[in-house]
């Protein structure tokens, strides 16, 4: 085939750009056929175990990051592989949409609880000094 490809004139070069151009277009193609619901669900499971263990230290940057992912995982991918969703897959699949939004809710509170510790510690700093001033 290669001696085929020179006798018509086209450089090694272009043999070369010609494979790898066909071998990026197979990857592509391979990628998104044998992306399963199997990996799907196996995938979102990774994710929120994943905010599991890391959600107390995100930062608001973090959580746009998350959040971007989860929509992916709960829209598109969703709508994609409903239709092949058994009733058991699908309670997997809430379950994992309860635990997540149950981060970001204890998240928020526990970012509450914080500023209520650092208001309270502020609120006393300003009693102490008004007590420290009257008693002068």
């Amino acid at each position: 085939m290669t001696i085929f490809l020179f006798k018509r004139g086209l450089s090694f070069n272009s043999i070369l750009n010609l494979f790898f151009g066909l071998t990026f277009i197979l990857l592509l193609i391979g990628c998104s056929v044998f992306y399963t619901k199997n990996n799907y669900i196996h995938d979102f499971n990774s994710f929120i175990k994943d905010v599991k263990e890391n959600y107390a230290n995100y930062s608001e940057s973090d959580w746009i990051r998350v959040d971007k992912q989860y929509t992916k995982y709960t829209g598109e991918l969703y709508e994609k592989f409903k239709p092949e969703l058994t009733t058991e897959e699908m309670l997997t699949i809430g379950k994992l949409k309860g635990t997540y939004t149950a981060l970001k809710v204890k998240k928020g509170a526990n970012e509450l609880f914080d500023q209520a510790k650092e208001m309270i510690n502020q609120a006393k700093e300003v009693l102490d000094s008004t007590v420290e001033t009257i008693n002068k």
